[in-house]
């Protein structure tokens, strides 16, 4: 009887910690097909135009989240101009690795809250306004760079 009780748990420690992990990841590559959908919402003119996608190593995708925190230095160059990011680690973000002005770069989706966003884990979620709850930048996996901190208004 008292290795059942053992047992049973053991089972539920490796249930809660297993369940914990899982609330804990943060960031979520999307699936190539997700492109598409991102170029039809992102402007297209010009040599910055959204042009397909590709796969990026899991190596990069860990140098992405290593440097996170250097988002923090940069400002959006939009309305509202010159917010700054404090915690990016602290959002929940999607990854999207996009063909734009034919280099490959990885866009950063972030969102405060996932509430009204069941499926970020699978489709970009595309929010207007919201303020400091949503913002996006740009990652160059070549220079290890973020760039273009964009961060929703507030209407």
């Amino acid at each position: 009887m008292r290795t059942r009780k053992l047992v049973e748990t053991g089972l539920l420690v490796c249930l809660i910690a297993g369940a914990q992990g899982q609330r804990e990841q943060r960031f979520v590559l999307l699936p190539a097909s997700e492109a598409t959908k991102f170029a039809s919402d992102y402007p297209r003119a010009g040599p910055q135009s959204i042009g397909g996608s590709w796969q990026p190593t899991t190596s990069q995708v860990e140098v992405l989240e290593s440097n996170l925190s250097l988002i923090s230095s940069l400002r959006s160059g939009g309305a509202p101009n010159g917010t700054r990011i404090e915690h990016p680690e602290r959002y929940y973000r999607q990854y999207l690795a996009v063909l734009r002005g034919g280099h490959a770069l990885i866009f950063v989706n972030s969102l405060c809250d996932i509430k009204y966003n069941t499926d970020w884990r699978t489709h970009i979620a595309v929010v207007m306004d919201g303020g400091n709850c949503f913002w996006q930048a740009w990652y160059d996996p070549t220079t290890s760079k973020f760039s273009e901190l964009m961060v929703n208004g507030v209407g």
